[in-house]
Parts: structure tokens; sequence; C-alpha cells
């Protein structure tokens, strides 16, 4: 199990750090804790600080997966609800955009991080990034909803058809607006997101 260790210093920086490996002989959650106590122990950490953990993803689809087969009738009607939901074309559709997002974000991040960055060359990167979150805006959702439904054809996930209506399944659907699922990957998600990013920097780096 590889380790890293991400943190606030009191500078206000975020900083991530690779800790090491761990041989961990399975993926149960004990055996995790296991390690992780006494990854803390020997590096004197106190763990009561720790405030957020992340595993890989596979584990957690095979947990469902165990709990719909062999878990408690609660237990597997929450596990299914999940299941369910990571096996949509909505929530693939969010993972490949976030996934496109923090690709063109990351070199920004990653230089803000560093304590020895110098103003000029963080705001040609602030520019950059607007750039391509503009670009991606304006020409990459026809690409990224080509990728999302090739993946999803190919792992069984049903892809709906754009041009029908498009319902939440927290609303009513007397009170939901009329609108197709293009329109609502196209801008309720996609354009909106990216609008969402595009303020943030103008906000936080304003010329």
């Amino acid at each position: 199990m590889a380790v890293v260790f991400r943190y606030v210093y009191k500078s206000g920086d975020v900083i991530e750090r690779f800790v090491g490996l761990q041989h961990v002989s399975d993926t149960t959650s004990n055996s995790l804790r296991e390690v992780i106590d006494t990854l803390f122990s020997r590096e004197e950490l106190n763990i009561s600080m720790l405030k957020g953990q992340g595993y890989d993803g596979a584990s957690n689809m095979k947990v469902l997966k165990l709990i719909i087969e062999d878990g408690s009738t609660d237990n597997i009607g929450e596990a299914n609800r999940s299941l369910r939901d990571i096996q949509s074309f909505e929530f693939v559709f969010c993972l490949f955009f976030m996934r496109s997002i923090l690709g063109v974000t990351n070199d920004l991040s990653q230089a803000l991080q560093r304590k020895d960055q110098d103003l000029g060359n963080a705001m040609t990167l602030v520019k950059d990034c607007k750039d391509q979150l503009q670009r991606m805006r304006e020409n990459a959702f026809e690409a990224l909803l080509d990728q999302v439904s090739s993946f999803c054809g190919k792992h069984d996930i049903e892809v709906p058809n754009m041009d029908d209506a498009y319902v939440a399944q927290w609303r009513s659907h007397r009170r939901a607006p009329r609108i197709t699922h293009l329109h609502h990957y196209r801008v309720d998600i996609f354009i909106q997101i990216i609008e969402w990013q595009l303020a943030e920097l103008n906000h936080r780096f304003s010329e």
C-alpha cells in the first residue's frame, strides 16, 4: 500500500509527501487500520489529527458486491444503491470530466504548493489554466461525451438517449423543468462546473 500524507502547513500551503510503501496481507479495514496505526506510531504522529483517508476505488467496489451477496438486509439495500450510483452514466461522466479538469489545473496546483514559486510564473500558469478551461468549455464536450459513451458501452452501463427528457431522481416529475439529457450534461454539469472554476480563478487571481 502506497502512503501519501496531505496536510496544511502553518503558512496555509497544502503539502503532499510520499511516505513510502507498506506491506499489507489483505485490504480489509482491520489490516489497513493496523498498518496505519503502526506507521503513525513509528513516525511519532498523533492519529487523532487524521481528518480524512482515501483508498483505491477497486477495493470499494469489491466490498459493495460482497455486502450485496452476504450482508444484512439494511446493508444490502444501501450497498445496492451505492453500486447502482457508481455504475451509472452520470457517475462515469462526472468521473471522466473531473479527470479532465484536474489535468488542466494540476500544473497550477503543484506550482502554488512550492515555496520557491515566483509570482510572475504563477500568474502565467493561472492565465494558461484559464485559457485551457475556456477552450475546453467551447470545444471539448462532444469528445468527452463520446469517450464516456464508449466506456459505458464496453462495461454494460446504460447510455441514455441525449434527446430524451431528463428528470433528476430527487425531484418530483411534476416540478422538474423539462430538459433533455443533452442539456443536463452539457449545460448543468459541463459548462456550469467550468464556469465555477473560471470564476474561482478570477476571484483568487484578479489582475
